[in-house]
């Protein structure tokens, strides 16, 4: 009896993890599908060109297409816009922004909790520090 107790407790013990971590990939998976259909806005390490610190509104379409829109963090003022064309990079969980002549960003490592986006970003391939951010969804 104990042993067919132990068998069928290894066997729903089995059953569990599989459906557990099934659950966490469609999440992910949902997620990544998803972020295109919010305004994201944090802070992602960004300055103009006197050195203000400036945040970033981020959109992405479905079709590939984004723009960034900056503002100061001091008084919410404009500051600028760029277009950009991002795609999903699968194998290391990271966003590449082209932002054509301006040069390409990336976001790195990026996860999603709740309403947020975390990762790290770095303004170009010679940026070898990065910026940890948080980025919020709005809609």
């Amino acid at each position: 009896m104990k042993k067919i107790l132990f068998t069928w407790q290894a066997a729903l013990l089995s059953v569990l993890v599989l459906v557990m971590s099934s659950c966490e990939v469609n999440v992910i998976e949902d997620n990544r599908r998803d972020f295109t259909d919010y305004t994201w806005v944090g802070d992602v390490g960004m300055t103009d060109h006197k050195g203000e610190p400036v945040y970033s509104v981020f959109d992405f379409s479905r079709n590939g297409r984004g723009l960034e829109r900056q503002y100061y963090m001091s008084d919410d003022a404009y500051y600028n816009e760029f277009v950009f064309y991002w795609e999903w990079d699968h194998r290391y969980n990271d966003i590449i922004l082209d932002y054509g002549q301006n040069g390409v960003s990336y976001m790195e490592n990026i996860n999603f909790s709740g309403r947020f986006m975390y990762g790290v970003f770095y303004i170009d391939d010679y940026d070898t520090r990065g910026f940890r951010f948080q980025l919020e969804r709005r809609y």
